[in-house]
């Protein structure tokens, strides 16, 4: 299974290859939220939603999400990814940030999902 780094190593990955069937093991049961004021806030559980929300990322975005992953610490139970984030709208609204998104892992799958941009205002501009 790994250590919760490396769960969280291995789902960027699979996240980044847009591997959905990889995907479908590190998020059934889990927990995702997205903060703000904005189409994407919210809390999403389990893998339907939460692969509905993805989709939906990509769709208002027009395919332009794009993300890179910068770090990933953890201990025992717990993750951190740090990473980069930019996309664009059509209207010419443009996202270029960075992010912290924690985890807590259990038995090799991501159980809950905290997404932290870095400045949440334009977050919710780009997401509206």
């Amino acid at each position: 299974m790994g250590s919760p780094a490396d769960v969280m190593r291995r789902f960027y990955e699979v996240f980044l290859a847009r591997d959905t069937e990889a995907m479908r093991a590190m998020l059934e049961g889990c927990v995702w939220h997205i903060p703000g004021e904005n189409l994407l806030a919210g809390t999403y559980r389990g893998l339907e939603e939460i692969v509905g929300l993805f989709g939906r990322s990509g769709e208002l975005s027009g395919g332009t999400l794009k993300l890179e992953m910068h770090d990933v610490v953890g201990d025992d139970a717990h993750a951190i990814g740090l990473d980069h984030v930019t996309a664009s709208r059509d209207d010419g609204r443009s996202l270029d940030m960075n992010r912290v998104v924690i985890a807590h892992v259990s038995n090799g799958a991501l159980a809950e999902v905290w997404v932290c941009p870095e400045d949440q205002y334009a977050f919710d501009e780009f997401w509206s």
